[in-house]
């Protein structure tokens, strides 16, 4: 699936990424992780912040640190507030 294709799927199916309810979600949520950083940061700064609030806590530390780097100093904010100490 193309860059575009996926990033339409993701925000046609966000419910069901988040819930990891059907193979389908689950599918979609690895081809989605598999995207360049850059790419990833772009879906977040072109769709509604509801996004990277239910997303952005899913993703791996490693894909988190990637797209972390790629955003705008302004989501950089946004995103350290959805953040745990732990994390």
């Amino acid at each position: 699936m193309d860059v575009k294709k996926i990033m339409q799927e993701v925000r046609e199916h966000c419910d069901a990424i988040v819930a990891q309810d059907s193979s389908f979600a689950e599918s979609l949520w690895q081809e989605f992780l598999s995207l360049h950083p850059v790419d990833i940061a772009d879906f977040f700064t072109e769709n509604d912040h509801a996004f990277v609030e239910r997303l952005f806590p899913l993703m791996p530390p490693e894909v988190q640190s990637g797209v972390f780097q790629a955003v705008s100093d302004s989501m950089k904010v946004s995103v350290l507030s959805l953040l745990t100490e732990h994390e």
